[in-house]
């Protein structure tokens, strides 16, 4: 998912009366809110002060819902409101945006706390997608679908395991998150963690019962990842873990002895190679651990393999 597209969305809030306290928002505007509306009028949008005023877009009609006071909540026609073109909510933008105080407000009002999104992020998806831990379990605590998936397949956790949120991931993994949940490719929060290198994340979806050896749609599994890139502590506690050590991926077969010796990762390679990788595995283009390193130079890793019985 890119962070970027979501600076479309200009929500810009104006709250009277007993919830003055909690404007401004913490975060700032998105750049793109200051870039559309510099040529306007300011006015124009700090009117109300007994209302949200709910801006869509520039190009789009501003939108709002009268509040007479502020403890005259819950006003179901204020909190359903979708206000810019991808069927955003106040409370999906609130959850965005990290603002407890608003969420807490919305959901007392009888927000829909599963609302989706055209998109199909829901609160709790963006919540977790920007790391807000306080929103995601206000969120949870109100019976939000901690399994819903957004259109291109992510849940709250892969999201909070991608971006490498650690507490929002303990939350939603308390809350019931299917540790397993894979997403349209194949992947799992547990192949995520390893290939972004999350270490932390990978202990505690291991703990939580993450399939070690899970294999994507395109063949990699979890170490296999960690070996890609470098991760000697991730692939350490996968190893430690269950993890096959001989396991090959589907295009070539590339076990992860074959990727470190390429890549020239010595620790990880020793690591294996104590492990009981297959040293003298073949790969489906005829390279083995030793050729590869060979080839690239590696000579640490050539001497451990030779060290290991490796065959010239």
């Amino acid at each position: 998912m890119n962070k970027a597209a979501r600076g479309k969305l200009v929500p810009f809030f104006i709250l009277g009366g007993k919830l003055n306290a909690i404007w401004p928002p913490k975060q700032p505007l998105p750049s793109s809110f200051l870039t559309r509306t510099k040529s306007r009028t300011p006015q124009a949008v700090l009117t109300m002060s007994s209302s949200i005023v709910l801006r869509r877009s520039p190009r789009l009609a501003v939108r709002r819902a009268q509040y007479a006071k502020a403890a005259e909540l819950p006003l179901p026609n204020t909190v359903v409101v979708t206000i810019n073109e991808n069927g955003d909510t106040p409370l999906t933008v609130s959850a965005w945006r990290g603002e407890i105080e608003l969420v807490r407000a919305l959901l007392a009002a009888g927000a829909n706390v599963n609302h989706a999104t055209i998109s199909g992020d829901t609160p709790l998806t963006l919540a977790a997608w920007e790391g807000h831990t306080e929103v995601v379990r206000e969120l949870l605590a109100a019976g939000a679908n901690v399994a819903h998936m957004t259109n291109v397949g992510d849940t709250p956790l892969v999201l909070a395991v991608e971006f490498g949120y650690f507490e929002v991931a303990k939350a939603l993994i308390a809350g019931g998150a299917n540790v397993n949940q894979e997403t349209a490719n194949g992947n799992t929060p547990l192949t995520l963690a390893a290939w972004k290198g999350h270490i932390e994340l990978v202990r505690e979806l291991l703990a939580a019962g993450a399939n070690v050896n899970h294999v994507t749609n395109v063949g990699d599994t979890p170490l296999i990842l960690a070996a890609a890139v470098g991760y000697f502590e991730v692939a350490k506690a996968l190893i430690d873990a269950g993890a096959d050590v001989n396991k090959g991926t589907a295009i070539n077969d590339d076990t992860p002895l074959t990727i470190a010796a390429w890549k020239g990762y010595t620790e990880i390679a020793s690591l294996l190679i104590n492990g009981g990788a297959d040293i003298n595995h073949e790969t489906l283009n005829g390279n083995t651990p030793l050729s590869l390193a060979i080839e690239h130079g590696h000579t640490s890793i050539v001497q451990a393999l030779i060290a290991a019985g490796a065959k010239d």
